[in-house]
């Protein structure tokens, strides 16, 4: 990512946000993730539906329960994985 870079979701700058966890297709910024930890929180993913989307981070389609940014997907298990992430 690029010095530019921005969260997906709320289109913050790097410098606007107090972390910005980068991958090599997307970011997301530490705010955008806690709610993605609140939206999937206690819930189970539902097999079958909607196969063709793909987490934008993990690249897998339905590992789990996925959130729609504007911008791209991303997997609880990658929301998970980046707010862990240093």
């Amino acid at each position: 990512m690029s010095d530019k870079a921005a969260c997906a979701f709320c289109g913050k700058a790097e410098a606007e946000v107090r972390r910005l966890a980068t991958t090599p297709t997307a970011a997301i910024c530490d705010r955008c993730l806690g709610l993605c930890r609140d939206i999937t929180a206690g819930r189970t993913a539902v097999e079958g539906t909607k196969p063709d989307l793909v987490c934008a981070v993990g690249g897998k389609d339905r590992r789990g329960i996925l959130v729609a940014g504007p911008a791209f997907y991303i997997c609880d298990e990658c929301v998970t994985q980046l707010s862990e992430s240093n």
